[in-house]
Parts: C-alpha cells; structure tokens; sequence
C-alpha cells in the first residue's frame, strides 16, 4: 500500500458530525496552514514557549528529569459535550498516586496526523477504531499496546470482538475506553396500544410493519441528507445475509459491490421501501428530524411526519438536544436488528473511542502508567458519572458490572457482548475514495433518485478507483 496523507476529510473527523459531514465520524480539527503555525500550536500546548523565541545557541539541552515527567493527552471528548473538568478531575487522581507524573489534558488543536509526524508528539491521543486507525498502525505511526493490554488485564476483561477492533497484524494498536451499540428504536405508546412485541426474527419484523400500515402508521424513517444515518440498513442487511466476514472483505476492496451478496443486501433494501415501511419517498433532511419523527405526537414539529421506528447507532443521540434526547429516551425502546438467517454469525455495528500512543512518544513508560490508570472500571464509571448523559457510550470495562449502569445501557451492552464479531459501520472502515462514493450513492438510493444497479456500478467504479491508488488497507 502506498504511503498516503490521511483524512484530508478528516479535518471534519469524529462521531460528533456524522450527520454533517456524510461518512465523516470525529469533530473538526483546525487545519494549520504552515510549519510555523504548527511549530506555535506544539509549544503552546507543551507549555513552552515557541522555538522562534530562542536562538539555537540559547536552547538548552535536552536532559529528562525523571522527578518530573508531563505526559500529554490529547483528548476529544470536550466535542461530544463532556465537560473538560472531568477529564483534568481524573488526571490529577492520578497525579496524586504518581508525584513524579504531571498529566497535562488538552483538546484536538490540529489533525491526528499532524500529532503523529510532529518531532515533539503528546505521549496519548483519543482516537476512533476506523480505517485511519489502521492506516497509522500500517505506516508504523503509533506504537503497539500489547504489553499495557497484558499489565491492565485488558485481554481477560474484554470481549475478544472488541479487542479486534485495534488489532493489526498481530499488535494491539489501541486501548479502548468506551463503545457502542446499534439498535431498531420504537415508540413504545405505539407498540403497547397495538399490542406489538419486540421481534428477534425477520417474519416477526415484517409482520410489525404490515401490521403498522395497516393502522396507517409509517413503520419506518431514515435521512435523506445524511448517508452515515441511513447506511446502517445497508451495513445491517449485509451483516445478516452475508455475514461480518464478507461485510469485512468487502470494506477493504476485496469483493465486489456487483456481486450477488451485495446485490441481495441492496434488494432487501429495495424491498423495504418498495413496500412503503418508509413511507412516501418524502425524507427528512437530518437525522435528528428522523428520530423525533419517531417521538409521541405532542413532541414532534408542527406538521411532521411520524414514524414507528428508526435504525441508529446510540451516539447519534449527541444530534439531538438535551431536552430532546430525553424524551426520545423515555418514549422509546429498542431491540437489536432482526436474525434473517440463523446459520449467518450474528455481527454487530458499533463505534468505539480509545487511546493511541504515538510511536515516537518521548514517555512511554509514563503514558502507559496513566492508560492503565484509564482502563479500570472504577475510573471509567466516574467519568461516565462525571459526564452524565452527555457520554452516549459503554466505558468498555464496564462490561463486566452491568449493575453500575442504567436499565436502557445494559440493553446495549447485552448486543455488543452476545455478538459473534463487531465490526464498524462501511462508511467509517472504508478509504477516503470509496467514503466519497458510498456518501453519494446512498443518498440517491434512499430518495429514489437511483436504483439499485446503478448504485452498485458506481461502488464497483469507485472500489476500483481505490484498488488503483492502493488505498485499501487489508489484513
């Protein structure tokens, strides 16, 4: 694979903005535009001053004072809504314990790769499990955690699909602290009134929506603006009819959108909204419109639309306001995506946030000290605590003590611990050329500006395009 500048998109790169930035998955980064932007932003967030300030004969000589180490962490988590005291709280319970450790906690001022090929980089950053998290592991980037997965017990804690998550020819290249889970949410006035339950298989799921209609209540909603919103019923129907090892070949190029897998997946798709469980063709422009589509009739806009359910991933809660995001958590439920066939291992959608340790970092010893810190369960329940509702994720070592969390997380903990293989959504593990592609493709699927061949002829010219570039990265 050729060597390549990640994520000129990545400048939009996290979970935050998925809805906004179509394949997109993490905030935006600032982008600096010289060196010596770069060079300001580096001391400033060392604590120094910049090196244009000092002579080359005036600059001392670089000797560690083990009696004083400063770990830099560089976190996101400030974008999803959680407060940055919480995050600088826990730092200094480490410090307390550690006298010779200062940690000093800052948010993204710059791209990852910016971080990564700096002469001086933080010791941590916060980073997704993506196609770009496996492209720095390729290039050598970032270094490998297996010794801080084995001292913090990581590898007997967590579930072995997790862990593959990080995994790239056989390191572990990311210390996970929290994750997700996908699910069916519905409106739970609507099903006790007709007397629905939740279903586990395809014909029970089908019956709910002929049920549905037939009281004149449109089944379903998804986007029509917002691909990372609606591609989750592709990621899904691929799951269940093809199963994760196929969905996994086919994000690094290795199968063809042309094939008959894919072209069954698509038709499946095809079929659901053939048979009106979408509703009209009409579709709301945001997620966020979507999910308060599926909100009691009082809580709704003026003249929308409603809906009995809507596919999401549970960090898309962040799309809706805090009052709204309440009242979508009290009037709903949610049951994981229906089995179709029971022979297929049952995958699952999930994002996941973590740490990755630059390969150059100067204090490895020290960051492994702190990341271990950050991975147990005690330390991850008062984070979580800490933030509040605004954290939508599973601290990962919470796993293990359900009771620690509520009712409506310990749902979505059981689907991701259950799972045979968790794998991320297509848009997030795919390459930037093949993201562009998918993005466009499913917005003209789902408002019926295209069909489903030539959707596949575009995926296919476009997988292509990346097989060319050499863009996909495969295991």
């Amino acid at each position: 694979m050729k060597q390549k500048t990640i994520l000129p998109t990545v400048l939009c790169l996290l979970l935050l903005l998925t809805t906004h930035c179509g394949r997109s998955r993490t905030p935006a980064f600032p982008v600096l535009e010289s060196q010596a932007d770069a060079q300001q932003v580096e001391a400033q967030e060392a604590n120094q001053e910049p090196e244009s300030q000092q002579s080359s004969s005036q600059r001392p000589v670089s000797v560690v004072n083990r009696n004083e180490i400063k770990v830099r962490y560089i976190s996101y988590l400030t974008y999803l809504g959680v407060p940055e005291e919480a995050e600088k709280a826990l730092a200094e319970r480490f410090e307390a314990s550690h006298p010779d450790i200062t940690v000093n906690v800052a948010r993204y001022r710059r791209n990852p790769q910016s971080y990564l090929e700096s002469d001086s980089p933080p010791d941590i950053l916060m980073f997704p499990t993506s196609y770009e998290l496996n492209s720095f592991a390729q290039q050598g980037m970032i270094a490998d955690l297996r010794e801080i997965w084995a001292e913090a017990e990581l590898l007997d804690k967590l579930p072995p699909s997790l862990r593959s998550l990080g995994e790239w020819d056989g390191g572990l290249y990311w210390v996970p602290f929290a994750y997700t889970w996908s699910a069916i949410y519905y409106n739970n006035e609507i099903f006790s009134d007709l007397g629905l339950e939740p279903p586990t298989t395809w014909d029970e799921f089908l019956f709910i929506c002929d049920t549905l209609l037939s009281q004149n209540i449109t089944p379903l909603t998804m986007p029509g603006s917002s691909a990372g919103g609606s591609s989750l019923w592709f990621d899904y129907l691929n799951l269940r009819l093809n199963g994760p090892d196929f969905h996994r070949r086919l994000t690094q190029g290795q199968e063809s959108y042309e094939s008959v897998e894919v072209t069954d997946a698509i038709n499946a798709w095809q079929g659901l909204i053939d048979q009106g469980y979408f509703g009209d063709g009409r579709r709301p422009s945001m997620l966020s419109q979507s999910m308060m589509q599926v909100l009691n009739p009082e809580e709704r806009l003026p003249g929308a639309d409603s809906a009995a359910m809507i596919l999401v991933n549970s960090f898309m809660m962040t799309e809706l306001t805090p009052d709204t995001r309440r009242k979508f958590e009290e009037q709903t439920s949610y049951f994981p995506f229906p089995i179709i066939d029971p022979e297929i291992p049952v995958g699952e959608v999930t994002d996941s946030i973590g740490y990755i340790v630059p390969a150059n970092a100067e204090n490895w010893e020290e960051a492994a000290q702190f990341l271990a810190f950050l991975s147990t369960p005690e330390v991850q329940l008062e984070l979580k605590q800490r933030a509040g509702p605004r954290l939508t994720y599973v601290p990962s070592s919470l796993g293990n003590n359900p009771a620690d969390l509520s009712p409506n997380i310990q749902r979505g903990v059981q689907t991701v611990i259950e799972a045979d293989q968790l794998v991320l959504s297509i848009m997030a593990e795919s390459p930037e050329i093949m993201g562009e592609a998918l993005d466009s493709a499913f917005r003209r699927f789902v408002n019926n500006y295209d069909y489903g061949q030539r959707v596949q002829q575009d995926l296919e010219k476009a997988r292509f395009e990346a097989l060319e570039a050499e863009v996909f990265i495969q295991q």
